[in-house]
């Protein structure tokens, strides 16, 4: 498998696309767990990923290339919110425009899964993740313009984070 491969693997729709905020890019894919036949009564607790795609901050990569392991979190049990943010080479792309996008995400989306699940499961914990640029995002709490840190959900993974750019620059 190439590299780029990754841009083309397929996988399923997602089951729902969340609007996060006003702008048009504001927009997220939302995966549901299968469900179970069982006690109608009952409600499971999923716990929800907030899982921020790779692509070095570039317009060319964009949440689509997420799917393939969105299917897999979510056919494991997890609830998976992946949302679209600016990137470099779109107007309000980078510094402040990215981080804005990704704190307003990460403070908007666990109410709206939450309100989008009612009656059919609830939200559990919360697990801010990511790839490559978006591991780098995830890395800390998300902060917008002014230094304003997001609320909603902690840290816990990024897979090939960039932390020292200097090096890969």
């Amino acid at each position: 498998m190439a590299p780029r491969d990754i841009l083309t693997r397929p996988s399923r729709r997602p089951d729902r696309v969340l609007r996060y905020g006003e702008r048009t890019g504001q927009i997220a894919d939302l995966r549901l767990p299968p469900q179970r036949d069982g006690d109608p009564g009952w409600l499971p607790s999923w716990p929800l990923v907030v899982f921020l795609h790779g692509g070095f901050w570039r317009t060319e990569f964009d949440r689509a290339h997420a799917g393939p392991l969105g299917d897999a979190l979510a056919s494991s049990g997890f609830v998976v919110c992946t949302p679209e943010f600016r990137r470099t080479g779109q107007p309000g792309g980078g510094w402040p425009g990215t981080f804005d996008d990704v704190a307003t995400a990460v403070d908007i989306l666990p109410g709206l899964v939450a309100r989008e699940l009612d009656g059919v499961a609830t939200v559990g914990p919360v697990v801010l993740a990511g790839h490559s640029a978006g591991g780098h995002l995830a890395g800390g709490r998300p902060r917008g313009r002014g230094g304003r840190a997001s609320s909603g959900a902690r840290p816990r993974g990024g897979l090939g984070r960039l932390w020292w750019l200097w090096r890969v620059w």
